[in-house]
């Protein structure tokens, strides 16, 4: 995992240092927060994609700057329709459909933006069974980066906290993107994805089936069900005196056995008011 981090955190640095990206992304911050934090996760999200099926270097690198992109166009969607709490109306949401054509334009005025980049644009709300716009398309005729491209839009969605959609822990939306296989997205890519992020990243909070909260503190690259974490949190919801560190994979797992410890379910960041950034994590 932190070989992992240390590539996306280059590729989020190679980035930056474009001129054309970094004026969006200043101009998705002034517009909005969260645009502005799902643009970067996305990018960090696109880079561990890429590294993950064998992308090269350059490849990576175009990957995580469309990410960033994705919804440059939503900048010139009002922001009620943007913060909007409740659905949208039918002409509310043919406007906000319009964020992707919006999006092209603003590229458009820019200096040689790569095609790769572009089609991601265009293409990141297209699905695989032609359920998506603008187009309709479905299956292969998505180019490949459009069809990455939703997958990572659609994950940083599910994982952050929005006005308008109940958030998800990271595993309850792997789960919903392996439901969406083969469905709206390629089942290949999903599988992919679902590999490099893993079932419980570092970081992840989870509950125990003692009803016990903790944090994971590393991945098990063979078992990714049991990875490594620290118990934080007692299942009187009150945070422990002295944390303790415990590797689930040479815990039982056997639910006959009392003894035993699995994780139950994975909590959303914020969970009984935890905030993991507070937490020091190896």
């Amino acid at each position: 995992m932190d070989c992992i981090e240390s590539v996306a955190t280059s590729m989020v640095d190679s980035v930056l240092r474009n001129p054309a990206a970094l004026s969006c992304l200043m101009r998705m911050q002034q517009k909005d927060e969260y645009l502005y934090q799902h643009s970067l996760a996305s990018t960090v999200w696109a880079a561990i994609l890429g590294r993950q099926i064998g992308l090269a270097r350059s490849d990576i690198n175009l990957l995580s700057l469309g990410a960033m992109l994705l919804d440059v166009g939503k900048t010139q969607v009002p922001m009620e329709i943007l913060t909007k709490p409740s659905p949208l109306s039918e002409k509310e949401q043919a406007l906000m459909r319009r964020h992707v054509q919006f999006g092209l334009d603003i590229l458009d005025k820019a200096r040689d933006v790569d095609p790769k980049v572009l089609e991601m644009v265009a293409h990141h709300h297209e699905r695989y069974n032609g359920a998506g716009y603008p187009e309709g398309i479905s299956g292969n005729s998505i180019p490949v980066f459009g069809r990455i491209a939703g997958i990572v839009d659609a994950y940083d969605a599910m994982i952050t906290s929005r006005p308008y959609a109940r958030l998800l822990s990271s595993y309850d939306a792997l789960r919903q993107l392996r439901k969406l296989a083969d469905v709206e997205f390629q089942a290949e890519i999903v599988d992919q994805f679902t590999k490099a992020v893993g079932a419980f990243p570092t970081g992840t909070l989870i509950e125990l089936n003692t009803g016990d909260v903790g944090i994971v503190t590393r991945q098990n690259q063979i078992r990714r069900l049991r990875p490594e974490i620290m118990v934080i949190m007692g299942a009187d919801r009150q945070l422990l005196d002295d944390f303790r560190v415990i590797d689930l994979n040479e815990e039982t797992a056997t639910k006959e056995d009392r003894q035993s410890l699995w994780i139950e379910r994975g909590l959303p960041p914020g969970a009984y008011g935890i905030d993991p950034t507070e937490f020091y994590i190896d």
